[in-house]
């Protein structure tokens, strides 16, 4: 069992941030290493409880997160992050893992202590992996590596994991020899600064690679001196070097059985599950369950390999860990037709074999899930990063201009008598007070016309939008049906003339042909009229219509794509999304020179976002700002408080991202 992990064990001594960075990012941060201990000790205990008590340990978790801002401890709040995004990986949340990852990143900005990013890059790396998205894997890694060695620390702990989770890359790959490259490279730094439990962690990959290169004696020695590093570390007993240790022993259970040597792998298997239980399920339960399963079906001991697979299977079901479950049916299906329960053994071979399929196609299905997380834009976080860091200077600048005043005031109760203090006191109040007053008032004439400028925006960039659509309206009227209609009176005007009365029907049956062309033309422009139809029908209905009607044309493949419920929103937020989507559409048709394009609509808590991508031509997006209606989607979308970009390049296609919050769609939703 090749092991997987994050960047650290455990969360070391916390950092006190250095004078230049207080001063640059937070002036004046008033904490010290007795403030952060707190928060160090809610990450660690936070950390041993995420199998057990899940619930407790995202909210030890936010806990610090909150703690590290409040008193301005970067490393914390990045610690934290990086925390919570471990549960949500281990739940296979990945989105919810990036929203955190972007966040973190932001931050890394303000902290001197740069081998946090490289934290950073190896845990995104990982999670990536996780997803089977190998190149992003590898690119995160190599990241890391940069970082590391940009910055002196060649030697650093957290270079170890990333070389074994570069090792772990290559042996998913079947490099078995390149994955025992990297894990020698970490292993000579562990053994130098005798990091025993990062120690134990790489030799367990390194015997699982000689296993799988079929050097068992090789193998065997790396199992038997990582449990001998184990014990070594100084975090022995922690969750992360038991896990370590449960994993050790199943490779060696695994080794044995391969090997014929069933009841001695029994023992080790079944150590590893009496460790703990408060590790991960799948190195305490579920994986050595089924290897104990395949190991008393080699013995015929058939009560028993089902007493064992039947649980692990319905835990590994609910935690939804596929890896080895198509083995453990297969095995369990085995089981039934021994002890002749034929029925049972059918529906076991049908699970496994649906399981087989399932995960062959989860790969193209991961695409499909990748698209979103592909555009997702880290703007949003960045900009929620921004703020809060934002108030974490004002905070402290405020604290620490308040002390300058009440140190002033003091010296003066020292120099001056007590009457000439209170006049002096009692005029500068007075002052003050005016100039607050006067302050008050100008802020309030500055915010009336902000609202004022903001409103106006609101109304020009909704005028512009319909005067664009009554423009392109009036267009297709004169160019489709307004040429309809001129054709059908040249037809008219050559009736009269032709006295053949065949020739006479053949004309009579072509106008009136024409003249259905025109009622669908014009049907079809009336779709496109708007607000009518989204009066009568649902967002998604009128859009699933329009696309339709544009698909029917001819002329472009547009697959539009719907994921979660399109709730009801307010009408006039409705209409605008439709003319939104309408005009990108209709950039694609104009602009693109495409085949074919995707419109994906997403609904997902708060927020609702819309992708569209074509494989056209493309632009540079910086030079046609003014063009190509983006001005005016722009100003759409900046009506509804939403978001906008678009990633383009001359013959790579076009891909736009918009995003908003349903709080700005539906005025009551909280």
């Amino acid at each position: 069992m090749i092991l997987l992990l994050s960047a650290w064990f455990q969360v070391g001594n916390a950092q006190v941030l250095s004078d230049k960075l207080i001063k640059c990012i937070l002036p004046k941060g008033p904490f010290t290493s007795r403030d952060t201990a707190g928060i160090v000790k809610l990450i660690n205990s936070g950390n041993e409880l995420v199998w057990s008590h899940t619930d407790s340990a995202m909210r030890m978790f936010q806990a610090a997160e909150q703690d590290s801002r409040n008193i301005g401890y970067i490393n914390g709040v990045i610690e934290a992050l990086l925390s919570t995004a471990h549960v949500y990986t281990a739940q296979s949340k990945y989105a919810e893992s990036f929203t955190c990852y972007n966040q973190a990143l932001v931050y890394c900005n303000y902290t001197t202590d740069k081998s946090m990013r490289s934290r950073l890059y190896t845990d995104m790396a990982t999670t990536y992996l996780l997803q089977s998205d190998y190149p992003n894997a590898a690119k995160y890694y190599f990241a890391a590596f940069k970082v590391l060695k940009e910055n002196g620390f060649a030697e650093h702990p957290s270079i170890l994991f990333t070389y074994a989770n570069l090792a772990y890359l290559q042996s998913r790959l079947g490099q078995y020899n390149l994955a025992l490259y990297y894990l020698g490279e970490a292993e000579a730094i562990a053994r130098k600064h005798k990091y025993y439990g990062r120690l134990a962690f790489i030799l367990n990959n390194k015997g699982e690679a000689y296993r799988a290169l079929k050097q068992p004696d090789k193998a065997l020695q790396c199992y038997n001196e990582g449990l001998e590093q184990c014990t070594k570390s100084a975090m022995s007993s922690s969750n992360q070097i038991v896990e370590v240790k449960q994993s050790l022993y199943i490779s060696l259970g695994t080794l044995l059985l391969e090997q014929g040597n069933l009841h001695t792998a029994i023992n080790y298997l079944e150590q590893a599950i009496q460790l703990s239980a408060n590790t991960s399920p799948y190195y305490s339960t579920i994986f050595p369950n089924y290897l104990l399963g395949k190991a008393y079906f080699g013995l015929k001991d058939y009560k028993n390999a089902e007493a064992h697979l039947v649980p692990a299977l319905q835990r590994a079901t609910e935690l939804k860990f596929k890896e080895d479950m198509p083995d453990a049916l297969k095995t369990l299906a085995a089981v039934y037709e021994a002890t002749g329960r034929y029925k049972a053994s059918l529906q076991q071979y049908r699970a496994y074999s649906e399981l087989k399929d399932t995960l062959l196609s989860e790969a193209k299905t991961r695409e499909v899930s990748q698209l979103e997380m592909k555009y997702r834009t880290a703007q949003k976080d960045k900009e929620i990063a921004g703020k809060q860091l934002l108030i974490l200077r004002q905070h402290n600048q405020l604290m620490h201009k308040n002390t300058l005043l009440l140190i002033l005031a003091l010296c003066i109760l020292l120099l001056l008598s007590g009457v000439l203090l209170l006049i002096m006191r009692f005029r500068s109040n007075k002052h003050y007070q005016h100039l607050q007053q006067e302050e008050i008032k100008s802020i309030a004439r500055e915010m009336e016309l902000v609202k004022q400028g903001e409103a106006i925006n609101v109304m020009q960039a909704l005028i512009k939008g319909e005067e664009r659509e009554r423009e392109r309206m009036a267009k297709e009227l004169h160019d489709g049906v307004g040429g309809m209609l001129a054709a059908i009176q040249m037809q008219f005007s050559t009736l009269d003339t032709n006295r053949d009365e065949d020739i006479k029907d053949k004309q009579i049956n072509k106008i009136v042909k024409m003249l259905n062309d025109t009622a669908t033309e014009i049907r079809k422009t009336a779709h496109n009229l708007m607000p009518d139809i989204v009066l009568k029908h649902s967002l998604e209905e009128a859009l699933r219509l329009f696309i339709a009607d544009i698909n029917a044309i001819g002329k472009i493949k547009i697959d539009l794509q719907i994921y979660g419920e399109i709730i009801a929103m307010d009408k006039s937020a409705e209409l605008n999304i439709y003319r939104i989507i309408q005009e990108l559409v209709h950039n694609i048709i104009s602009h693109s020179g495409a085949e074919s394009a995707v419109v994906q609509l997403t609904m997902q808590g708060n927020t609702l976002r819309i992708i569209t991508e074509d494989n056209g031509a493309g632009f540079i997006p910086e030079q046609k700002k003014q063009g190509l209606g983006l001005q005016n989607i722009s100003s759409r979308v900046e009506a509804l408080g939403g978001y906008f970009s678009i990633d383009s390049a001359p013959g790579k296609g076009t891909t736009s991202y918009i995003e908003f919050a349903l709080s700005t769609l539906i005025p009551h939703t909280v």
